[in-house]
């Protein structure tokens, strides 16, 4: 059973340099880093950032303070790398890599692709206080109440937060499908 007292332990012994607890904070924190990673950027780089973002930790945990929880820490690293994998390609739109294009692929397929390719720019248009809300409920699964105490606010507050980021997301997608539509 996964408690605060036990990552603390497990913390403090991966900043002594014990790569036996720093394999468990990776294991319990991989699957929540990855879906975050899937939400924010193109699939064939997901493995990719989610590797960078798990190399900043270990190089970094010693820094680790303790002023926030493990997992905000985590997220702001997370968010540091989303932020230098576009800055690098300084681009916001996926290129379809070659050997992707040259095969044909069925018409499900190349409509989740699309489906999913628009989801990721509709996210990143939004403010950052919105996506991070309908990350922290959809692709972390963190129940409202979580959600509420992470951002430090009232239950009711954030429930109506995240109906207005979902709501915003509606409307960046819209928009988006219109160009694509208006363009294609």
């Amino acid at each position: 059973m996964w408690t605060l007292e036990h990552e603390k332990k497990l913390i403090e012994a991966a900043q002594q340099g014990n790569q036996a607890a720093f394999g468990e904070l990776y294991d319990h924190y991989l699957t929540k880093v990855y879906r975050r990673v899937c939400a924010l950027v193109p699939e064939t780089d997901v493995e990719d950032v989610t590797q960078e973002i798990f190399i900043s930790v270990a190089r970094s945990i010693g820094g680790f303070r303790g002023r926030s929880s493990f997992s905000t820490w985590i997220y702001r690293i997370t968010k540091r790398r989303v932020a230098d994998y576009y800055r690098k390609r300084e681009r916001q739109v996926e290129q379809v890599e070659l050997e992707k294009a040259s095969q044909t692929p069925s018409e499900n397929s190349l409509g989740n692709t699309a489906d999913a390719l628009l989801l990721q720019q509709a996210l990143r248009a939004l403010p950052e206080s919105h996506r991070d809300i309908i990350l922290l409920r959809l692709a972390d699964g963190l129940p409202f109440q979580e959600v509420a105490d992470r951002l430090g606010i009232k239950l009711g507050a954030a429930k109506l937060r995240f109906y207005r980021a979902i709501e915003a997301c509606k409307g960046k997608i819209a928009e988006f499908d219109a160009e694509v539509t208006y363009f294609g």
